[in-house]
């Protein structure tokens, strides 16, 4: 399967999640879903409440019997108002919160989990870089020839994992919590693929100078990655360069985990740098 046809495929997926909350906005019942724009809640609503690129902003005296979700965008809960369901926020690619408070401040915490998900990032990376190599070598060969449609591939590929968690979490507690783990696990699994392989790439060009011989991919990886991690901590763009290399992470772990298999199953050959075995 090429990249071009994965794109159409995941849009042909991604397509009928999204396409009746945009077609009907708050006309849904029970629940109230907004695109692009913030949404807001002052009465009762007997569903979810689900902003895609936008914030849920729950007034005083607002009641929702569901969920209040928010994909690419925060939920601000004023006092007076009531969450019945699970209050979730994925701000970007790089985080995901649970029942956050909106008043509630702990930027120390913050921090330290922010660290704590670059350590171990970093360490699943570079283990998957020394476990097998000869697996993410062609995907790493493959990045730069692939420009923006790796990062057209992300896209899509985000996108379908958002309508899917939305739809999942419509699905009540009983089926609906175990399908959402799993979908969240089949994104990180993708993530922490290309991860390693966007990690290798950069970790290649940082080390193109390097006066000894070829280093091992697992090197490479810890130093691409150590940059983009030095790239996250920085104020006020930090965040946005993450969430842009995630992006290209998830297009380039689809791209070695599902394009590479497939080509090499109709005998299309991908040139592969030598590497430790």
């Amino acid at each position: 399967m090429g990249t071009r046809r994965l794109i159409l495929l995941l849009l042909l997926v991604a397509g009928p999640a999204l396409g009746p909350a945009t077609a009907y906005g708050t006309e849904l019942v029970p629940n109230r879903v907004a695109v692009l724009s913030e949404l807001r809640i002052e009465d009762e609503v007997e569903g979810d409440v689900i902003a895609l690129g936008g914030d849920v902003v729950l007034a005083s005296g607002a009641q929702v019997h569901g969920h209040a979700i928010a994909i690419l965008g925060r939920v601000v809960v004023a006092p007076g108002s009531r969450v019945e369901g699970r209050v979730i926020a994925v701000s970007s690619l790089a985080s995901l919160t649970l029942d956050q408070p909106s008043d509630l401040q702990l930027p120390h915490l913050t921090t330290a989990i922010r660290l704590l998900s670059c350590g171990g990032w970093l360490l699943v990376a570079t283990g998957l870089a020394f476990a097998i190599p000869a697996r993410l070598r062609p995907g790493v060969t493959a990045l730069p020839r692939l420009g923006l449609r790796v990062v057209a591939l992300g896209i899509m590929a985000t996108i379908t994992l958002f309508a899917a968690l939305v739809a999942s979490l419509s699905l009540g507690p009983v089926s609906g919590v175990p399908l959402t783990v799993g979908i969240m696990l089949l994104f990180l699994c993708a993530k922490a693929v290309g991860l390693t392989v966007l990690g290798g790439f950069l970790g290649e060009l940082l080390l193109r100078r390097w006066p000894r011989p070829p280093l091992p991919l697992s090197w490479a990886v810890f130093v691409g990655i150590g940059a983009l991690f030095v790239l996250r901590l920085l104020p006020f763009a930090g965040g946005a360069l993450w969430s842009a290399a995630s992006v290209v992470a998830v297009g380039a772990g689809v791209f070695t985990l599902v394009v590479l298999p497939q080509a090499r199953s109709v005998g299309v050959t991908v040139p592969v740098a030598g590497d430790e075995a």
